[in-house]
């Protein structure tokens, strides 16, 4: 429930949300705060048709236009680079035929890994400023996890965003939440 609240899916009752400086309220609409914020979840992936359809979907809605004008002038251009970015980490998480998997079906081709694999990817390539991933990687085998695990900490320390990480597997929390002990981590347990 924190995580669905905290991505916009249901009501808060009360108390204040804020990301980059900005509250919720202050974002002007609950689409230009879910532009900023990636809720992943455990939960079979039941959208229709391919991730590419899914990204012509989601870079059609006139938020993303608005935030995808800020980084470039040509839409396109820029789908092409979360496509790449996508396609790069499906490789890295051990996906052997990333340069196919965006164009296969959801339901009916991708595994239950590959996809959450996908779902992951397109996250992470979208560039949020918050990650919220809510047991995200439980259909992972360990060397999978670990890929993940590793995009995305290095995500968190580039300064691009931030992560909220549930997770019920003790030793991926522990992986999650070490320190470098720099003190910038905001990795916890």
């Amino acid at each position: 429930t924190l995580l669905r609240g905290i991505a916009g899916l249901i009501p808060l009752e009360a108390g204040t949300m804020h990301l980059g400086g900005k509250g919720w309220h202050d974002q002007g609409s609950s689409s230009e705060w879910r532009r900023d914020v990636r809720y992943v979840t455990q939960s079979k992936v039941s959208i229709p048709g391919t991730p590419l359809d899914f990204i012509d979907r989601f870079t059609s809605f006139q938020s993303w236009k608005h935030a995808l004008d800020h980084k470039s002038p040509l839409i396109g251009v820029v789908r092409e680079e979360l496509i790449n970015e996508a396609k790069h980490l499906l490789k890295h998480f051990g996906v052997d035929n990333a340069e196919n998997c965006l164009e296969k079906e959801w339901s009916s081709v991708l595994s239950g890994g590959e996809a959450q694999r996908v779902i992951v990817a397109l996250a992470l390539a979208s560039k949020p400023r918050l990650l919220l991933f809510d047991e995200s990687t439980s259909a992972l085998d360990k060397t999978a996890k670990v890929a993940v695990e590793q995009s995305v900490k290095d995500y968190v320390h580039s300064g691009k965003g931030g992560v909220f990480w549930i997770s019920h597997d003790e030793e991926q929390a522990e992986r999650m939440s070490h320190s470098d002990g720099t003190g910038d981590d905001c990795l916890v347990q």
